[in-house]
């Protein structure tokens, strides 16, 4: 068995675990950004291999198959809710804003594409580029305030009151990130005579600042696999029947019924204990003494 088919059965025993295997929509969006990261790479390994070659076009064609791709994936979470008919209106909200952050990004691929089939004429020019750069500046920091927000959002509703600790160590965390990240951003000036960062930046430089951006990104990623940890612990503890899916102990009349017995009658056992016969299941000494014990009890 292939690497991808032994993938895409993990995925598929996943999606059957978390209840999307009905979900079209969540499996066409996860189906195309798996698809477009291999599709994406095959192109990059084969242009490297000299297979054919790398031109603005391809390039061109890798960008855009990339930025789906993540996009797709950004996209997953809220698709997912979607699909199942759950907070519809802020879904749609935050899907809407990866798309348009997904847009603004090949906006940047074409800007690069057209700056460097011009040169190829004209000649390069380091001006040229100062357009572009900045317009990645603005879309870079508008993609960071619209994924931070997606991720607190999609936190926030997943788990609602649950491990308020956690949530609240991500929530600061992802604020402090953010801050940092956008601040850097927006003291770098970017001009035809090169980038430059203002005075401003030398806070972030301090010390103190920079052990809290490292804290924060620890504090992100601890804060997630122990959520995630725990998200799947209730979901083992759902399937039995003394536990609902928050993981607390059933009342009596929420436990699951139990299933009874089929009873069957006489004439139903003594036919199945022919058909043992028959098949050699048991011996006639066996069926004898069966026969005669459901005889006694009619």
């Amino acid at each position: 068995m292939s690497a991808l088919t032994k993938f895409f059965r993990k995925k598929q025993e996943k999606d059957i675990q978390n209840g999307d295997e009905d979900n079209r929509l969540y499996k066409l969006v996860s189906n195309i950004a798996i698809i477009g990261v291999f599709v994406s790479v095959a192109i990059l390994v084969l242009g490297i291999f000299k297979i054919f070659e790398m031109n603005s076009f391809i390039f061109g064609v890798v960008a855009t198959i990339a930025v789906l791709s993540i996009a797709c994936f950004l996209l997953l979470p809220w698709v997912r809710r979607f699909g199942k008919g759950e907070n519809k209106k802020i879904s749609l909200v935050f899907m809407s804003l990866i798309i348009a952050c997904a847009v603004l990004w090949l906006v940047c691929v074409y800007m690069f594409i057209g700056i460097y089939n011009k040169s190829k004429v004209d000649g390069f020019d380091a001006k040229s580029l100062v357009t572009p750069l900045n317009f990645v500046k603005a879309t870079l920091i508008i993609s960071m305030q619209f994924l931070m927000a997606s991720l607190v959002a999609e936190t926030v509703i997943r788990y609602r009151k649950k491990m308020i600790v956690f949530q609240a160590i991500t929530y600061l965390s992802n604020l402090f990130f953010d801050f940092y990240i956008t601040f850097f951003l927006g003291c770098l000036s970017i001009t035809s005579k090169g980038m430059a960062l203002s005075s401003k930046a030398k806070i972030l430089g301090n010390k103190f600042m920079v052990v809290m951006f490292v804290i924060s990104i620890l504090y992100m990623a601890i804060s997630s696999a122990i959520m995630k940890k725990q998200e799947a612990k209730r979901f083992t503890l759902a399937v039995q029947d003394n536990y609902d899916i928050d993981g607390q102990k059933r009342s009596k009349d929420q436990k699951t019924e139990e299933v009874q017995p089929v009873v069957q009658s006489p004439e139903e056992k003594l036919e199945s204990l022919k058909n043992m016969l028959d098949k050699n299941l048991i011996t006639q000494e066996e069926y004898d003494k069966k026969r005669e014990e459901i005889l006694k009890d009619m």
